[in-house]
């Protein structure tokens, strides 16, 4: 009898491959010294399913350059 592995939304490598670039850009966006304190920003992620839309915007929150950006707040949902 066959084993189905449960599926997960964790992401178990620390490496994605060929993200690189969207990644910087994601990080770079966040981190950015724009004095928009009072404006509400949005940066999208789009795109089908299964790509990896997901995947990516949790490597950048887990990303450890994140800790030394002075966020308020910084939650996972």
């Amino acid at each position: 009898m066959s084993q189905k592995l449960p599926s997960t939304s964790l992401v178990v490598e620390n490496v994605i491959h060929g993200r690189d670039d969207d990644k910087e850009t994601i990080f770079k966006w966040l981190t950015s010294e724009i004095d928009s304190h009072n404006q509400l920003s949005i940066f999208s992620i789009v795109g089908m399913g299964g790509v990896g839309k997901t995947t990516l915007a949790e490597h950048v929150y887990n990303d450890s350059r994140m800790e030394e950006a002075n966020f308020d707040i910084k939650a996972w949902v």
